[in-house]
């Protein structure tokens, strides 16, 4: 049973002490604001890809300073992995622009940092790859009208599927708009195909958004965005070397 209780609540404003945008984050920024679902701030040092102004997901999301979204991504779980770090930190990003940031998965040992964030977890294993999990269609119906769902970006294959059944059914005017996000080099075939479903898909990776172009035609280059992942220079910096004991 899908549950809406969570570990740990921190609104956003109830923060204390936030650090200075890392890297990841700005990238994270960088790629909503790409497609319109973070209003661009001169205060994130980061400029639109392109050079181009906003690309709407939805003409509905049009975004000024005052207008706050309600945004849930979707995931297995956040035990640990390059998605659920992506997840944290465009949570963050949220986070920091005023959003509501919402994220649902099994759990794992990643919640804390999420909640941590800002950000609001609701335990819900929508990964199951068991024919089971369509019983979560409804409860997932019900959390995106309760919680006045603004957008939905889903992380992998089931979750993606639960969502895009769940958004079929809820009417056109006033359902959430729906984004995929593509993380792997899935396995070519239906199953796999509902990561280019969404109705702007994000490719990680060059690589990635070659393998949509040349396996998924259907979808055309205007729904396709390429959003590289970024990483935070200070976990991870250049040129750096392991001491003795790692040689």
């Amino acid at each position: 049973v899908c549950s809406e209780r969570r570990a740990l609540i921190i609104r956003p404003g109830s923060v204390a002490k936030r650090r200075n945008v890392s890297p990841a984050v700005r990238a994270g920024v960088l790629g909503w604001e790409r497609i319109g679902i973070i209003p661009y701030s001169s205060s994130t040092s980061v400029v639109p890809m392109n050079g181009t102004s906003n690309l709407l997901v939805r003409s509905s999301l049009a975004m000024s300073s005052t207008r706050k979204l309600t945004v849930v991504q979707i995931l297995p779980a956040l035990e640990g992995g390059g998605v659920e770090r992506g997840v944290l930190e465009v949570a963050e990003a949220l986070v920091r622009a005023g959003h509501r940031s919402l994220v649902i998965s099994a759990g794992g040992r990643m919640v804390d940092e999420l909640t941590r964030q800002g950000s609001e977890h609701f335990m819900c294993n929508l990964g199951s790859k068991s024919p089971l999990t369509l019983r979560h269609i409804p409860w997932l119906r019900r959390f995106l009208k309760e919680h006045n769902v603004d957008l939905i970006d889903a992380h992998s294959r089931m979750p993606a599927w639960i969502s895009l059944m769940t958004w079929k059914t809820m009417s056109k005017a006033t359902r959430p708009a729906f984004l995929t996000s593509m993380h792997g080099l899935h396995s070519v075939g239906f199953y796999s195909s509902v990561m280019c479903r969404g109705e702007r898909v994000i490719a990680v990776s060059q690589t990635l958004y070659d393998h949509i172009r040349e396996h998924y035609s259907f979808v055309p280059p205007d729904r396709l965005d390429l959003i590289h992942r970024g990483i935070d220079s200070k976990d991870y910096p250049r040129g750096f070397q392991p001491d003795q004991s790692w040689r």
